[in-house]
């Protein structure tokens, strides 16, 4: 058993008792050390909700750290995705091929140069939504204060809704579990709106907008005098 390090192997070769010279030197580098696990340390692009792991981002570009100069392997679960080499400072990245939509747990091992391999990173658990929202619904309306519009709606649960007065954004709202909504628009001005929304979920995916609701907001005031008669 040889000592991890660099051997230098020569022959040499006796007949009758002469001995011949030295054969020039095999270097050979033994090298049984096993390379730290590697780490994913994140991934992009990271849409929607930052820090959640949900995108929709179907060919993430996953970051790490590794051995210096060893070749780092990413899998899905047990599927090997593809490899990469970390630079002489241990960083490395890989974008992956399509991913399908769900949850993939991804992994990575490192081998060094001797082939000796690591064990698996800690999992990094991410979540591949491509598949826009359903375009939510305005259900009702009631003019308020004269000229605030109280909505409300059905959507995707737990998505934002985005509600616009032609092209311009009012504000959003945020459906519960059950996909209900509501918002109270700002002061409107007098004549006709044109109300829509889109919902938006977790992964930054966005719906069509809704069938316009028009709505006419009338700010003009009519004030009745009475006059009495006096005797």
């Amino acid at each position: 058993t040889l000592a991890s390090a660099t051997h230098s192997f020569t022959a040499t070769d006796t007949v009758a008792g002469v001995t011949s010279s030295a054969s020039t030197a095999l270097s050979v580098t033994v090298d049984t050390h096993v390379p730290l696990a590697p780490t994913i340390a994140s991934f992009s692009t990271d849409s929607g909700i930052v820090g959640d792991h949900i995108t929709n981002d179907n060919t993430p570009m996953l970051t790490g750290t590794a051995e210096a100069n060893s070749t780092v392997k990413v899998y899905d679960g047990a599927m090997l995705l593809g490899s990469t080499a970390a630079n002489g400072s241990g960083a490395w990245t890989y974008t992956t091929a399509v991913l399908t939509d769900g949850v993939h747990n991804l992994t990575a091992t490192d081998a060094d140069a001797a082939g000796t391999t690591s064990a698996a990173s800690t999992p990094l658990s991410l979540t591949i939504d491509t598949t826009a929202p359903i375009a939510p619904s305005i259900t009702s309306d009631v003019i308020v204060n004269t000229n605030e519009v109280a909505l409300t709606g059905a959507a995707e649960a737990n998505s934002t809704v985005n509600l616009y007065d032609g092209g311009i954004l009012l504000g959003s709202a945020t459906a519960n579990g059950s996909g209900a909504w509501n918002f109270t628009t700002a002061a409107l001005g007098s004549g006709v709106h044109s109300l829509t929304a889109t919902g938006s979920d977790a992964a930054g995916n966005t719906s069509t907008a809704s069938i316009v609701l028009a709505v006419t907001v009338n700010t003009a005031v009519t004030v009745i005098e009475s006059f009495g008669s006096t005797s």
